[in-house]
């Protein structure tokens, strides 16, 4: 259900603030990445699941994506140049 609902927006704000010449590489970019963090992500949290239990698991889920837009915030000037 979350992912049924981000995930439309998230596409059309891709399409929307990139540049139409830049348009194939900046969806192929954010397809990656989503496929990515599935990838990656799921197993991991089942891996942390298995060794420490589902707390951890959660606060996983809550301190990557947390650190991934503090990571983005402080570079953000440099992204965009």
């Amino acid at each position: 259900l979350g992912h049924g609902l981000a995930f439309p927006n998230s596409a059309a704000t891709v399409r929307d603030r990139s540049e139409e010449e830049n348009r194939g590489v900046a969806t192929g970019v954010f397809y990656a990445l989503t496929v990515g963090g599935i990838a990656i992500g799921a197993p991991l949290s089942g891996l942390v699941n298995d060794l420490a239990g589902w707390q951890y698991a959660m606060i996983l889920g809550v301190v990557v994506p947390l650190f991934c837009g503090i990571v983005y915030l402080i570079f953000k000037e440099k992204l965009q140049s």
